[in-house]
């Protein structure tokens, strides 16, 4: 414990309850928890087992991968 100097443990630090997703949800789904302020991070579940997590930066990277992809689009394609 912290009153006799020894470090905390994992257990005694983590969080309970904590919002997850299903591999197959849209990242529509997975927006709004992450950008709740005492979230950083969202297990993705296959059925009761964690497959992974998605955080923050992996939501900004894919949303901006699709903005990309969608303003290549909207161009057509660059001329050689």
């Amino acid at each position: 414990s912290p009153q006799s100097g020894t470090p905390p443990s994992a257990a005694q630090v983590m969080s309970v309850t904590v919002p997850s997703v299903a591999a197959t949800a849209p990242l529509a789904e997975v927006l709004p928890l992450l950008a709740r302020s005492d979230c950083d991070a969202v297990p993705v579940l296959e059925g009761q087992r964690i497959i992974g997590i998605v955080t923050r930066t992996d939501l900004i990277d894919a949303l901006a991968h699709r903005q990309a992809n969608l303003l290549v689009q909207d161009t057509g394609p660059t001329p050689a």
